[in-house]
């Protein structure tokens, strides 16, 4: 053990003494907890010392009465910026006779515990003021980094949280480099990523063949010029490429869409600043707060109209309708690192698109051989560096709603893998009565329980790991389709298990027995003499939810919640595709108390795609002429009269209960989207239709004014008796309406809108009043969960009528609706079944 004195304090008399000890808990480490601790010690006159352990800061102080309550109130108010307090405990202890000063105690680690890893996050400021000071050692740094900022998460190979086990570890510090590192007042002390020109690593551009080119200050200078002049660049930035392109070139876009094979799902944006942004986008105070904050995520936002003229000016920087084609909203985030604020202002712009240098939903590129090798025929040259990327770490992505909150559509960079609190002590202790706010910390100091692994969800995945009263959930890895992606997610399961220094009693998968995520886990099973569980994808998305408002200990003890899961497909406990269900969740069992009235998905997945043939399939089934956009696109892609020969017939014919499905025949029924050429397509046309019919009005307005048929689903007077049947939530009247109106007359852009708006306000309306219809009790919350509950309008709708139907409901704010959360969800099931074996289809 070895101590470093940080400020000598002059004593007070012994008589006048006391000692408080205070422990830490949370992501204390790397993130300048210590010297923060020491600087309050000086300021507040106490003595004593801080230390790390290995899942805590330890910390005594010695004084006055007056001093020690002083600073024990100020370490329990502020924490430097990257940090994240879970508890703190205060004790008393022994006073220390003749002690004279406030030191920074380094202590061994413990054997097999281990302490959390921090998130990589966004350049500070104090870093960028550097970067920009001629006079600066560090300036034009694209590398600069501090206790502040910078990256953890991507570059951490093991723990400790040592430069030693960290991609750092080759390039040794410089003189200067290691006196910053060294000193406890200095904002560089113990930051593992620090470094400078003379000892960081090197940029290089290259060709997308893999020619050699310049390096660094040269190689900024190439790769702004190739941007400003029309190219397309892929960067390699923290947790893997971007392709960086101009916004305001039609050809550029266009060429970027065609090379990445993505005709129409939107493109993020990255800008010089928060200004910049405001100019683009509406931003709401939680938006501007949260593009400006370390994790620095893309936040989805309505599009300010351009103002004037078609140049990349300050007034108005313009973006091409090709960015995002058909969409009223742009994805925004500020430049986030060293690298990317210099590109920006090396070529000049004030705003770059930016997106992942990869496939369609495959894991992102990390490795400079994995660029080159993908992009070749896309950029012209690529950016690199020699820092090697440890894990894959996507942007996160925020949507903004008309309350001015923020939603996570994508839990990324900048928040994974900090955890999401699960208080399993609370499974063993009374109920208490649940919260309508998502849970920030343990109630209670975690206990022993076995290890939990959940590998996640076949599309939009990630893994979650259970262990110490937290669940740990993995960066976006994208669809598990390929074996590329099942290596990645192999590879990093193996790492977050070394991380944690555990192996898993318990893996649990989804249902669905052709996933490759099942076999995956049938494979960590065998692996780790584990055993291997299975829950059906819904109850997995209600369980999510559940964890994420601290519900688990409420459900164990004989508590309920409702759960409305509206999503594109699940496989169901009746072997049939689900999408559209209320489930009624206690301890680890579901039951379904209702669902939406089954469709007809001609094709399987081919409907999917091509949405014209589910609204094909709807106006059969209601003997109702076809729209003739409808029979149009058919026509064009294998003929109208072929699909109708294949619905008379039933091949390839399953039913589904989706509501995802619904909305993608209500787009193609409305003329908005006949072909999803990204997943949720024909929905997001469909709802930004309905929010211009909003026109900026709420759901309060909407339930009153917008026309909707009535139906079976009906008005809901008061408390029905319970039903026992799964209910039906029938679809027939309002796509008879959707049909009716949009033939009546010329189907105009504001025609759309209304039609569009009338579906959201329907569904919303009808969902609510199933929840009543079949007898769930107004003290049991309901919960609003599944990729469709990503939709903003049908949200506000459905949460406003359930409210005043006289229930408490809860919605995601720490995970994903989609499935983005779903590990969450299974890891709770397993840990829930600690107790009970049973399966929610048992």
């Amino acid at each position: 053990m070895t101590q470093t004195t940080v400020h000598p304090v002059a004593a007070p008399a012994a008589t006048e003494l006391r000692r408080a000890r205070v422990t830490v808990r949370g992501l204390v480490q790397g993130v300048g907890y210590r010297p923060f601790v020491a600087l309050l010690a000086e300021r507040c006159g106490v003595t004593g010392w801080c230390a790390n352990t290995a899942t805590s800061v330890e910390v005594e102080a010695q004084g006055g009465a007056p001093e020690v309550e002083r600073f024990v109130a100020a370490l329990r108010d502020g924490h430097p910026p990257l940090a994240v307090v879970y508890g703190t405990e205060v004790g008393a202890a022994p006073v220390v006779v003749d002690e004279t000063a406030f030191t920074i105690v380094t202590s061994e680690d413990t054997a097999g515990a281990r302490t959390l890893i921090g998130p990589d996050v966004a350049v500070c400021g104090d870093c960028l003021r550097e970067m920009g000071d001629s006079a600066d050692r560090r300036y034009r740094h694209p590398f600069i980094t501090c206790t502040n900022c910078g990256p953890r998460y991507t570059i951490i190979e093991d723990l400790p949280y040592d430069r030693a086990t960290t991609t750092m570890r080759e390039f040794p510090l410089c003189s200067a480099c290691r006196s910053e590192y060294e000193d406890p007042t200095n904002r560089r002390f113990h930051a593992q990523p620090v470094s400078c020109h003379d000892c960081g690593p090197t940029l290089e551009l290259v060709t997308a063949a893999g020619t050699g080119g310049p390096t660094r200050a040269a190689a900024l200078d190439g790769a702004a010029r190739l941007v400003r002049e029309g190219g397309i660049l892929a960067v390699k930035g923290l947790g893997g490429f971007h392709l960086a392109a101009r916004a305001d070139l039609d050809a550029t876009v266009a060429r970027l869409r065609e090379r990445k094979r993505r005709p129409a799902k939107p493109f993020a944006l990255m800008v010089d600043s928060l200004e910049t942004a405001a100019r683009l986008v509406v931003l709401s105070d939680a938006a501007r707060a949260a593009l400006a904050g370390p994790a620095a995520p893309i936040v989805v936002a309505p599009r300010r109209p351009e103002r004037s003229g078609h140049a990349n000016r300050p007034e108005h920087p313009r973006v091409c309708d090709l960015v995002a084609p058909e969409c009223d909203e742009l994805g925004i985030m500020l430049a986030y690192t060293p690298l990317h604020h210099l590109l920006l202002s090396a070529s000049g712009l004030q705003v770059l698109i930016m997106t992942s240098a990869n496939h369609a939903e495959e894991p992102i590129a990390t490795t400079n051989a994995q660029a080159q090798r993908l992009l070749v025929g896309v950029v012209e040259a690529v950016l690199q560096h020699d820092r090697e990327i440890v894990a894959p770490c996507e942007d996160t992505v925020l949507l903004s709603d008309a309350e001015g909150g923020l939603a996570p559509l994508r839990r990324s960079r900048g928040l994974a893998p900090l955890p999401v609190a699960l208080p399993v002590a609370a499974l063993t202790e009374p109920v208490r009565e649940p919260v309508s706010e998502p849970v920030t910390e343990p109630v209670s100091e975690p206990v022993s329980e076995p290890v939990v692994f959940a590998v996640g969800a076949e599309l939009k995945n990630t893994f979650a790991l259970a262990r110490d009263g937290y669940a740990f959930l993995s960066p976006h890895l994208g669809d598990m389709h390929t074996l590329e992606a099942q290596a990645v997610h192999a590879a990093q399961a193996a790492r977050a298990l070394a991380v944690h220094n555990v192996t898993p009693r318990l893996v649990v998968s989804d249902l669905h027995p052709l996933y490759s995520t099942g076999g995956l886990a049938e494979r960590y099973a065998d692996e780790w003499g584990a055993e291997h569980v299975r829950v059906q994808h819904h109850h997995a998305h209600a369980l999510s939810l559940a964890a994420e408002h601290d519900l688990l200990g409420h459900l164990h003890a004989g508590g309920a919640l409702a759960a409305l899961t509206f999503d594109g497909t699940g496989f169901g406990c009746d072997r049939q595709i689900w999408g559209g269900e209320l489930l009624l969740c206690t301890g680890e069992s579901a039951d379904r108390l209702g669902h939406l009235a089954p469709l007809t998905l001609a094709g399987g997945d081919a409907a999917v795609r091509h949405t014209a043939k589910l609204a094909l399939a709807v106006t059969e089934e209601l003997g109702v002429p076809t729209p003739p956009g409808v029979t149009a696109y058919l026509d064009a892609h294998g003929g109208c009269s072929l699909a109708r020969g294949q619905l008379a017939a039933g091949l390839q014919c399953v039913r589904t209960t989706s509501a995802g499905r619904l909305f993608d025949a209500a787009g193609s029924v409305l003329n908005l989207c006949h072909e999803a050429t990204f997943e949720g397509q024909g929905a997001i046309a469909l709802e930004a239709a309905a929010r211009r019919a909003l026109s900026g009005r709420d759901a309060a307005w909407a339930l009153a004014e917008v026309e909707r048929p009535g139906g079976e689903a009906g008005r809901v007077a008061g408390q029905a008796a319970p039903v026992y049947a799964p209910a039906l939530l029938p679809w027939e009247a309002i796509m008879r309406h959707l049909v009716a109106e949009s033939s009546a007359a010329p189907l105009t852009a504001a025609l759309q809108g209304r039609l569009a708006l009338s579906f959201h306000v329907w569904l919303g309306e009808a969902a609510a009043d199933l929840v009543a219809r079949v007898g769930v009790p107004r003290e049991v919350p309901v919960g609003l969960t599944g990729g469709v509950f990503a939709n903003r309008v049908l949200t506000a709708v459905c949460r406003l009528h359930l409210q005043r139907l006289g229930y408490r409901v809860l919605t995601h704010r720490a995970v994903p609706a989609n499935d983005g959360g779903l590990a969450l969800g299974q890891v709770a099931y397993g840990v829930l079944r600690r107790t009970r074996k049973e399966s929610a289809c048992a």
